[in-house]
């Protein structure tokens, strides 16, 4: 049928899938939302190394402050891109007999299989790929940075080169890398 369709059918099939509040069994109590989600909101987006990096290295004060912005919208996104499709596969999954209640990581995968033609499921895997080695080059940068000028320039050498410090933080990021 069409979207609106699928989306009511999904919607009065699993009302309580689409309550933020939870109840008592909840594995993230209600009172957290405001006592402990901002706490860890404000750190990840103020104090993030790798969101930082991004800001500090923008070309302008104007195209740092459009990047926050765009990263905050994204944030607002995040329901629609990380929940929604969990509902989803609940619901289609559901439908089939299949219950994941022990291993909800096969949700995701198993969607994939329903939905996309199996001629596109090695280009979804490689698109999967690549974010995560985007991931894991992020991070990685990010500590090669925070050990070499962090520890390595404050503690270890204070008049090095800049060849010098290019070349620790090559080998920090081998070492983390391999690790």
């Amino acid at each position: 049928g069409s979207v609106f369709e699928g989306a009511s059918i999904l919607y009065s099939s699993n009302t309580d899938k689409f309550n933020m509040v939870g109840g008592d069994d909840s594995t993230i109590p209600y009172p957290s939302i405001f006592l402990g989600m901002p706490v860890i909101q404000m750190f990840y987006w103020c104090m993030f190394q790798v969101i930082m990096q991004r800001m500090l290295a923008a070309k302008s004060l104007r195209h740092a402050q459009k990047g926050v912005v765009i990263a905050g919208f994204l944030k607002v996104l995040v329901p629609w891109i990380i929940v929604f499709p969990g509902i989803i596969a609940f619901h289609i999954l559901g439908e089939e007999g299949v219950i994941l209640k022990d291993n909800t990581d096969e949700a995701y995968p198993r969607l994939m299989k329903k939905v996309l033609p199996e001629w596109s499921m090695g280009i979804y895997a490689a698109v999967i790929i690549g974010a995560v080695l985007s991931t894991f080059n992020s991070n990685l940068n990010t500590i090669a940075q925070m050990v070499t000028l962090d520890i390595y320039k404050v503690w270890i050498n204070r008049t090095a080169s800049e060849e010098k410090l290019f070349k620790v933080a090559r080998n920090v990021g081998i070492t983390v890398g391999i690790l």
